[in-house]
């Protein structure tokens, strides 16, 4: 087959949604297929060929609401000349997936679109935007939601939308196991800590106001904290944007370790070294952290968003500061009656969320389409 996947970000930036399109495509790409991924030109990016993929860049940002700059007709241009089998639009509300709606009676490829969550739906300035989303969703062969509890997967539900299948984020435990045990506190001087880490970019739904506020609630509890993330742009302008400064400041004022560009690696290994992982976002689709942490053996203490939920038996869920303080010191003071959530999480993500597996579900779900064969 060959297939385009479109994303905002992918390689070299880091994050969720970039993680999740580099494993699609480089096993889909093992698995003999044409990949292709278009996304955000980076600076970064020394080659057009990452693993297999091929990556087309676009001076491109914004969405259909807040406007759209740069190369648009470009981008459209290449959806139409591509004769691709298989177009993926990975999330919605950014421009690569906003620019090709109006495209998709026209394009022959088979079309999926996996809205990860539609975060924008309480924003009163995209109502107009959802008012049409309905139509635009009965326009692609597939709609993929990452859980059955995503705000995404109940729109669809309101709107009688019939052409969605389920298909969860997972991990690769084997990237965790293999990691050195212990590499992440001897870099930085943490050999006896207690670590809370949180790795997430600076933006504002990830909520870093409120690990900060757990920070400033655990102070004096010998508890050190690690906050790993990126801003969303990489120029100056990422002193006045989100919460980069107010975290760099945190950072200094409670001891805390602020750090960022951490190779891949490197994220890994303070999942596998650190004690409990504190999670404060707003809204989330399928965290794909907190898969992350149950590969890592790490306790997952968090917000109540996404699809957290899914996971009652696996994972901690508090509702503000007081909460997590209360949660993560018991842990810290009785660790073994937290065993049996660590151990049902790791049993989860290698039986049943490991990438090799949702690779092969995305690959049947494309070969179903060509062939024809998918009644919803």
């Amino acid at each position: 087959m060959k297939i385009l996947h479109t994303v905002h970000r992918y390689h070299p930036f880091t994050g969720g949604s970039e993680e999740v399109v580099r494993q699609l495509s480089e096993r889909l790409v093992r698995f003999g297929h044409e990949v292709t991924v278009a996304t955000t030109a980076a600076p970064g990016r020394d080659s057009k060929l990452i693993n297999g993929v091929k990556i087309e860049e676009f001076h491109c940002s914004g969405d259909m609401v807040e406007g759209i700059k740069g190369e648009a007709d470009r981008y459209r241009s290449f959806l139409r000349n591509g004769e691709f089998d298989i177009i993926m639009n990975y999330g919605a509300q950014i421009w690569c997936s906003d620019l090709m709606f109006d495209l998709l009676p026209e394009l022959k490829a088979k079309k999926i679109c996996i809205p990860l969550g539609f975060y924008r739906l309480p924003d009163a300035r995209y109502a107009g935007y959802f008012k049409t989303m309905p139509e635009v969703l009965r326009k692609y062969d597939a709609v993929v939601y990452l859980s059955s509890l995503s705000p995404d997967k109940e729109f669809a539900a309101r709107h009688e939308i019939t052409n969605g299948i389920i298909i969860p984020n997972g991990t690769e435990v084997t990237d965790f196991e293999q990691a050195p045990k212990g590499e992440f506190r001897r870099k930085h001087n943490l050999e006896n800590a207690f670590i809370v880490l949180n790795v997430s970019n600076h933006s504002g739904v990830k909520n870093h106001s409120l690990f900060w506020k757990c920070v400033n609630q655990l102070k004096g509890e010998d508890i050190t904290f690690v906050l790993i993330g990126n801003a969303l742009t990489s120029s100056m302008k990422k002193w006045l944007k989100e919460c980069y400064t107010l975290c760099r400041m945190k950072g200094l004022y409670f001891n805390a370790l602020v750090l960022e560009h951490t190779p891949r690696h490197e994220v890994i290994q303070a999942f596998v070294d650190a004690d409990v992982f504190l999670f404060t976002s707003v809204f989330e689709c399928s965290p794909l952290v907190m898969f992350e942490a149950f590969a890592s053996k790490t306790l997952f203490v968090s917000t109540d968003c996404g699809n957290v939920k899914d996971f009652l038996d696996c994972v901690c869920i508090v509702k503000d500061e007081q909460e997590a303080k209360r949660m993560i010191t018991d842990y810290k003071n009785h660790p073994a009656t937290y065993a049996g959530k660590i151990a049902r999480g790791f049993e989860f993500v290698s039986q049943k969320l490991n990438w090799e597996t949702i690779a092969r579900q995305y690959e049947e779900l494309y070969s179903s389409l060509l062939r024809k064969k998918v009644n919803w």
